[in-house]
């Protein structure tokens, strides 16, 4: 496996948002999640439910959920900002509220181009059996006029039954009818509404362990998650989580008392089958 360190972090146009909510951190922003993802080797958990497959927890949706450690790192390389419910819920002034209604009168607008397009494209697909219903429709009209005694001309016009389809009247979407987008992350978030976020993790030596590891097992290009499902501290992936399995289940231990043997060899027996490598990391003493 390749092993590389990030010497320079890729840059991005702004700070990924992290909202704070009862000391976690969440990313609401699809864009930013996949940003953090690919780039930065944040992977995080996705603890959402998908609008369109609910009652269901197989298949999750934003928000992506971090990790305290990918937080701390985040905020640490100056990839990211925590943003505060007073930055998010605010009475709007005018200047926002013209903005919104803009900005629903333009989407409104390229709903109704969209449907047009769409409208021409299911006329031309259905243009042979439009054009043998105007056949099917004049020959009616023929009979009748000529069982009325009218004279008629019963050779078909070719040049009658082709039509433009450019000329075609589609009609506007109502106002009333059109979508409207909801948005999983507001894009009216202005900073500095009130004082920032405190986020003191890591606080305490245990913390300051799993962080120093996390750390270096992330500037060696290693991707990380929780390993509590298994019973262990972190699982870590030599590629992205979603292509390969893990390959080390690893636990943290501070040594302060004899009793440390008998956690990891409760920590051992947890191993599961389908991880082939297990690694315990025993720091001793603190001021980590």
């Amino acid at each position: 496996m390749r092993v590389y360190q990030f010497s320079v972090l890729k840059m991005v146009e702004s700070k990924v948002k992290l909202h704070l909510c009862n000391g976690q951190c969440f990313i609401w922003n699809a864009n930013d999640a996949d940003v953090l993802r690919q780039e930065f080797h944040c992977v995080g958990s996705l603890v959402g439910c998908l609008p369109r497959a609910p009652r269901q927890n197989t298949h999750l949706g934003l928000p992506l959920q971090l990790l305290p450690e990918e937080t701390t790192l985040l905020l640490e390389k100056g990839v990211a900002e925590l943003v505060s419910t007073a930055d998010t819920l605010f009475d709007p002034n005018e200047k926002l509220i013209e903005e919104f209604k803009a900005h629903r009168k333009s989407s409104y607008c390229q709903q109704i181009e969209l449907f047009r397009a769409e409208r021409k494209k299911e006329i031309l697909q259905n243009l042979p059996k439009i054009i043998e219903g105007k056949r099917a429709k004049r020959q009616k009209m023929l009979e009748e006029k000529h069982e009325a005694g009218e004279t008629v001309d019963k050779e078909v016009n070719e040049d009658e039954e082709e039509f433009n389809v450019d000329k075609i009247t589609i009609p506007p979407v109502p106002e009333h009818h059109a979508l409207v987008q909801l948005y999983t992350e507001s894009p009216y978030i202005v900073t500095g509404q009130s004082s920032p976020p405190l986020w003191s993790y890591p606080s305490t030596d245990q913390e300051r362990l799993r962080y120093s590891v996390f750390k270096d097992l992330w500037e060696k290009g290693y991707f990380i998650t929780s390993g509590s499902k298994f019973g262990g501290d972190f699982l870590v992936y030599p590629e992205f989580v979603f292509s390969i399995r893990a390959f080390v289940l690893m636990g943290l231990f501070l040594v302060t008392s004899a009793a440390i043997l008998k956690i990891i060899h409760l920590f051992v027996r947890k191993e599961n089958q389908n991880i082939s490598v297990f690694a315990g990391v025993i720091a001793i003493g603190a001021g980590l």
